[in-house]
């Protein structure tokens, strides 16, 4: 049984050093997160070619600064087994280290993975790693993401979203035995070249989207109704050199946004204000001191319930 430390305020904080989600708030929701009053950070994720696994932290600085920057679990995956991944869970709230799930592509079939890391060697404890197979058909998604959701009032789950080459969202929940259900899917998305979570409610859930011609967008979906997204632009040109966004709530309602340009293997923050169509406020914080040559990105997120859950729309 794993003995939780107490360090629950903190659970995204590294060992030693690391991302502790910031609390600012900003009066304004239009208005972008205060983040010069305190820190906001993201913390990034990444497979390397052997299929190692990395952990990045960024701040808002002025400019934009890292305290972490390590490779992991050497060869956790095998190299190119990983084609698409969501949003990974870091729970770091144990005294012996860092529980760590998700749900990722490997080849044309969906898995659920998760593996258990060592605080002083950061090594996989012996036999944690674990895979279930979900089931095949996933060679056609360019896209997943998953939002996991617990406010402690009753409104506790788990939605998956994938989007295929067709332009096809699709959505899923999955049930606490692990159980996927389909529950809609919209078309019309086949410019959008990526997207990550950014809201969260027990009503809905909003995805931040670009396209291939340069637009951002966010994509409001119920989740107690029929799938009907809708659809606002923030931005109409600039975007679309981006293949991976990484959101992190910022403030009240704010979003600390981590946009990577593979081309040039460079990252850039964006503090974004309380999204609302073409009047959202977007401020560029600058580049992050990091390359990002991995083939495969994604994000590191907290535990249902255990942090705020973002709040960006």
């Amino acid at each position: 049984m794993r003995t939780r430390s107490l360090l629950a305020a903190v659970l995204l904080a590294l060992p030693a050093t690391g991302v502790a989600h910031a609390t600012a708030t900003s009066p304004n929701p239009a208005a972008p997160p205060n983040v010069t009053a305190q820190q906001c950070g993201t913390l990034a994720g990444a497979l390397t070619a052997n299929g190692s696994v990395k952990v990045q932290d960024f701040f808002a600085t002025t400019p934009p600064s890292s305290t972490v920057d390590r490779t992991e679990t050497p060869e956790l995956f095998g190299p190119g087994q990983v084609r698409l991944p969501g949003s990974a869970a870091y729970d770091a709230d144990y005294l012996e280290g860092s529980s760590r799930s998700g749900w990722m592509v490997l080849g044309d079939a969906m898995y659920s993975v998760s593996w258990f890391v060592l605080n002083e060697t950061f090594d996989v404890e012996p036999g944690s790693f674990k895979t279930t197979k979900v089931g095949g058909g996933w060679g056609a998604f360019t896209a997943i993401e998953t939002s996991r959701f617990d406010d402690s009032r009753g409104h506790a789950r788990t939605t998956e979203y994938g989007l295929r080459g067709d332009g096809n969202l699709y959505r899923w929940t999955i049930d606490g035995k692990g159980v996927w259900h389909s529950t809609g899917v919209a078309p019309g998305f086949a410019s959008v070249k990526t997207f990550t979570l950014i809201s969260q409610t027990p009503t809905y859930d909003t995805l931040l989207a670009n396209t291939r011609s340069g637009g951002l967008y966010t994509i409001h979906i119920p989740t107690t109704a029929a799938m009907k997204p809708v659809v606002k632009n923030l931005r109409t040109s600039t975007w679309q050199g981006f293949e991976s966004l990484q959101a992190h709530r910022c403030g009240q309602y704010g979003t600390l946004l981590l946009a990577i340009d593979k081309d040039s293997d460079a990252g850039y923050l964006y503090a974004i204000g309380h999204a609302n169509g073409a009047s959202t406020v977007i401020q560029n914080r600058g580049k992050v001191p990091a390359t990002f040559n991995e083939p495969i990105l994604f994000n590191w997120v907290a535990p249902a319930g255990y942090d705020l859950p973002p709040y960006g729309e």
